[in-house]
C-alpha cells in the first residue's frame, strides 16, 4: 500500500513539472534554478495529490482497485496540461 502511494506523490510530481515547464515555455527550465519556484513546485505538487489520496483512501476495494480508482483524481490535472498545449 505504501508503494501506492509513493507511486501517486511520483506521478503528482512529474504532472507538476510538466504543468510549470507548460507554463515557462518550451525552451526553459528556468523555475528549476530558483529556491522559491522548488517551494511553489512542492506546495503544487501537494495541491494535485489531495484529490487523488482522498479517492484511494475512500475507497472500499483492493489496493490496485484503489490506485486505479485514485489515478482518475489526476483528471483535472491532465485537462490543465491540455488547455496548455492549445
Amino acid at each position: 500500500m505504501r508503494g501506492k502511494i509513493v507511486l501517486l506523490v511520483i506521478i503528482s510530481f512529474i504532472l507538476t513539472n510538466v504543468v510549470a515547464f507548460l507554463d515557462e515555455g518550451i525552451q526553459t527550465f528556468d523555475y528549476l534554478n530558483h529556491v522559491a519556484d522548488w517551494f511553489a513546485l512542492i506546495l503544487y505538487t501537494i495541491l494535485f495529490l489531495i484529490f487523488p489520496l482522498v479517492i484511494f483512501y475512500r475507497t472500499k476495494y483492493s489496493v490496485k482497485r484503489k490506485f486505479e480508482y485514485a489515478l482518475l483524481g489526476f483528471i483535472p490535472v491532465v485537462l490543465l496540461i491540455l488547455l496548455q498545449l492549445k
